[in-house]
């Protein structure tokens, strides 16, 4: 079991390296996607490298515009991290998406959970207010604990909710 478990966290370590400096190119997604596609659920240190895994993989097919699959591969890094860093960053991502797809109430479902799991609540404020989709659904008082930890400033000041 610890060779396994070896072999899973440097495929992570791999990817991870790989995968944040390059997810932005077509052939990267692509491979993420396929290649770790099916992964099983593991055990001991695999579960905290599987849920880095869970994290790229969902951010490249979210890359991928594939919103159910990238959705589903979220989610599961969310509920299987035990680093907060990957469990603020998959929210992250699951609320962008949810924006990005007009949906207001899973937006700031997401942007709660990633605040409610930080271990740097500015870092989630500011990825998801630099994102235009985020930041035209964050109106109204709901999204004021989203702009209290924020440090992004928007154009018009008026867009801010009551305080």
């Amino acid at each position: 079991a610890a060779v396994g478990d070896d072999v899973i966290t440097l495929e992570a370590l791999a990817w991870a390296a790989t995968g944040y400096q390059h997810l932005y190119e077509p052939r990267v997604q692509e491979r993420l996607a396929a290649e770790l596609a099916d992964l099983p659920a593991g055990h001991g240190a695999q579960v905290a490298a599987r849920a880095q895994l869970h994290l790229l993989r969902g951010a490249a097919l979210s890359a991928r515009k594939r919103t159910d699959e990238a959705r589903a591969e979220l989610e599961r890094a969310f509920a299987t991290a035990t680093d907060p860093a990957v469990r603020q960053e998959a929210a992250v991502q699951l609320a962008r998406d949810a924006a990005a797809a007009g949906d207001a109430s899973g937006a700031l479902r997401w942007a709660d959970a990633g605040l409610d799991v930080a271990d740097d609540p500015l870092w989630v404020a500011d990825q998801l207010l630099l994102d235009p989709a985020v930041r035209a659904l964050a109106t109204g008082t709901a999204w004021a604990r989203l702009w209290r930890h924020g440090r992004i400033v928007p154009s018009d000041i008026r867009t801010l909710p009551e305080r």
